[in-house]
């Protein structure tokens, strides 16, 4: 995973420096995520395995925004922003999953919450203030 991760961020400083032809001096690597951008995290494989999902956030996003969650085909191809309403929906990395995974107990914000891999959505179990 993290293997998948750093790759993803090496490419992606990669290309972003051969687009924009930046010199690389000590002000422009000062720069941190605004050069660069952020490093992918909460990588996890859709049930199927043919999607890679994970939080992201551009270079050119502001500090204090959240990350987004993407989704890309396993072949690379297809990377896709998901609204916040499929991202909210989609498969959870951690939590307390069923013998055959397709049910998994997870806490967001507070709350529990069940993701049913088969209907592909999830749903709260608890609503705290």
């Amino acid at each position: 995973m993290r293997r998948i991760a750093f790759a993803a961020a090496l490419l992606l400083s990669l290309s972003l420096l051969a687009q924009s032809r930046l010199e690389l001096t000590v002000d422009t690597i000062m720069r941190g995520p605004g050069l660069a951008g952020y490093a992918p995290r909460d990588v996890r494989w859709s049930r199927d395995s043919q999607s890679v999902y994970f939080q992201w956030k551009q270079f050119s996003d502001p500090v204090e925004e959240d990350f987004d969650t993407y989704v890309v085909g396993r072949d690379g191809k297809g990377l896709r922003k998901l609204s916040k309403e499929e991202g909210e929906d989609a498969p959870r990395s951690s939590g307390s999953f069923t013998r055959d995974r397709r049910r998994v107990l997870f806490i967001d914000d507070g709350d529990v919450y069940l993701y049913d891999s088969a209907a592909k959505k999830r749903r709260a179990l608890t609503k705290t203030a």
